[in-house]
């Protein structure tokens, strides 16, 4: 039976061992280049200790090396840089710190030569790695990196210790720093209870994340993008709906995501993300 709340709700944290089998889809195009690729992996979250601080959680991937429909250069991104992340969390459920930063810059480095070797015709593969240069060249710049990621966003969710409301919206902010030229973009991400299902013990929401327009100051940015494409107007845009659900217990069940960066007709990222937990026994 449906139930729509009429007093708070409130999804703990989640801990022990949960795994999803995930399916990744991006899309790139910039003027005539275009990117289409298809992911498909297994994501392990795995609760390490309670801190003062909050939380201690390792998230690892584990890619099917069998599927030929991928490029080695997002297997080789998958596997070397966010092949297994050591994550501090505070007790907003917010990804705080990197614990294992040193150890996956020592294995990028150690990986870099191969990388290039087996994705050189790739197009705009140099701009690529220097991107993941820039976002390992220090521990601040990593860990705006992995907050960026859409998975760990799914993984830890905004609603959790939170009261909740059915169809009350709750609001947060974040910053994101990998949308548009590395630029720091304030987000708003509006969070809404739809309904809880008292049979299945799941709750049931979707979040819509935008430009916080007030705050983003983004006169420089247009002015850099006009005169890199030399056109007289440019129109940045951003969304991510996700659709999920939650146990009661907190531990995630299943999500779609689909993110979505525009600047004008110029450059267009979308990213379709779906995740569902497997039983204990997988």
């Amino acid at each position: 039976m449906l139930v729509k709340e009429k007093t708070p709700l409130i999804i703990p944290f989640s801990f022990g061992i949960q795994r999803y089998k995930v399916s990744l889809q991006l899309l790139y195009k910039k003027l005539e280049q275009s990117e289409h690729e298809k992911l498909s992996f297994i994501l392990e979250k795995r609760w390490i200790e309670k801190n003062e601080k909050g939380s201690i959680y390792s998230v690892e991937l584990f890619l099917d090396n069998s599927d030929e429909t991928t490029s080695t250069y997002y297997k080789d991104v998958q596997t070397v840089v966010l092949k297994k992340v050591i994550l501090q969390l505070d007790n907003q459920n917010q990804i705080v710190k990197v614990y294992n930063y040193g150890e996956i810059c020592e294995c990028w480095d150690e990986s870099k030569k191969v990388f290039f070797k087996r994705n050189k015709e790739m197009y705009s593969i140099k701009s690529k790695m220097k991107a993941i240069d820039d976002a390992l060249s220090d521990r601040k710049h990593f860990l705006n990196y992995i907050i960026d990621q859409e998975l760990y966003q799914i993984l830890f969710p905004a609603v959790c210790q939170k009261e909740l409301i059915c169809n009350k919206p709750i609001l947060s902010t974040k910053r994101y720093t990998n949308l548009f030229k590395e630029t720091i973009v304030p987000i708003i991400n509006c969070s809404v209870l739809e309904k809880t299902d008292s049979k299945t013990k799941k709750a049931y929401f979707y979040d819509i994340e935008s430009i916080e327009s007030k705050e983003f100051d983004d006169e420089s940015l247009i002015k850099a993008y006009k005169k890199a494409y030399n056109v007289s107007d440019i129109q940045l845009d951003f969304t991510t709906i996700r659709n999920y659900s939650i146990g009661l217990d907190g531990i995630m069940q299943s999500i779609q995501s689909i993110k979505n960066v525009k600047v004008s007709e110029l450059e267009n990222f979308e990213q379709l993300t779906e995740a569902t937990l497997l039983p204990k026994n997988n």
